[in-house]
């Protein structure tokens, strides 16, 4: 379904491979524990960025490998990265709390994952958590670091209309992720019928799309030529010639060819 939609993508653009969807790698059918109406996924536009490392899940429980899924992205103008998490957390129901404690999980393992995670620094948690921004669930991910971008940007924002708006859909960004972060807003074209009278079957969707506008920084790039940092000898970068390769040592003992590559 997601590379139908790129093709689908490309062909409105007129440009084809502009658009290419990530596999996750799941092979499943209905009936072995998946649900096959929801999926988190990811296309991208291949003249921008590419992807870095493997698709990957924030849970190991069989529904949620399909509905917590994350990628770490490189921009091809400065290789700057991200890691980019999309999720669909457990939708409120009919038992004792509503779903909350499988809510809490979800977001607990999203947590854990990412604490480990060592593609990039750079993350971005998405997606429609099924919980505003005060509940449990949410409430955990901003105590372990992470800040709503759409409340940054709009103390209003609502993604879902269900009788009057609310914002369960969320864009969380830990630290040096949010440093990044130039806008973050909701596109309001489907939830007009909290405001417009339409009704909730004319509409094709009761959750607005959210669009996160982003700046990466460059990464770090060791230089490819020796340079003297100051003009003390004591604080100069050292180079050797090694086997025909040249060598940069500096000051606190590090060495790295002209390549960039470290040297242990």
């Amino acid at each position: 379904m997601l590379q139908q939609l790129a093709d689908s993508m490309n062909t409105r653009a007129g440009t084809a491979g502009r658009y290419a969807a990530v596999n996750d790698n799941i092979n499943y059918t209905l009936g072995d524990g998946y649900d096959n109406h929801l999926k988190s996924g990811f296309i991208y536009r291949t003249d921008r960025v590419a992807t870095y490392g493997t698709n990957n899940s924030a849970s190991t429980a069989n529904y949620y490998c399909n509905t917590m899924r994350y990628q770490t992205f490189r921009q091809l103008s400065n290789d700057g990265k991200l890691v980019v998490s999309m999720n669909h957390f457990k939708a409120k129901d009919s038992s004792a709390d509503a779903g909350e404690a499988t809510r809490i999980s979800n977001a607990t393992n999203l947590i854990n994952k990412f604490s480990g995670v060592t593609t990039d620094p750079d993350i971005l948690i998405l997606g429609d958590l099924n919980c505003s921004y005060e509940e449990e669930p949410v409430v955990r991910i901003v105590n372990a670091g992470y800040e709503e971008q759409l409340l940054r940007f709009d103390a209003n924002a609502y993604s879902h209309c269900y009788g009057d708006g609310e914002l369960i859909d969320h864009v969380l960004a830990n630290s040096s992720m949010a440093n990044q972060i130039t806008n973050a807003y909701v596109k309001h074209i489907c939830t007009y019928h909290c405001s417009d009278n339409v009704s909730y079957a004319e509409s094709y969707s009761d959750h607005d799309p959210y669009i996160v506008e982003i700046m990466l920084n460059e990464a770090s790039i060791v230089p490819e030529t020796a340079v003297e940092l100051v003009s003390a000898p004591q604080y100069r970068a050292q180079k050797t010639l090694v086997n025909g390769q040249l060598i940069i040592t500096l000051p606190d003992g590090r060495q790295f060819s002209v390549m960039g590559a470290p040297l242990y």
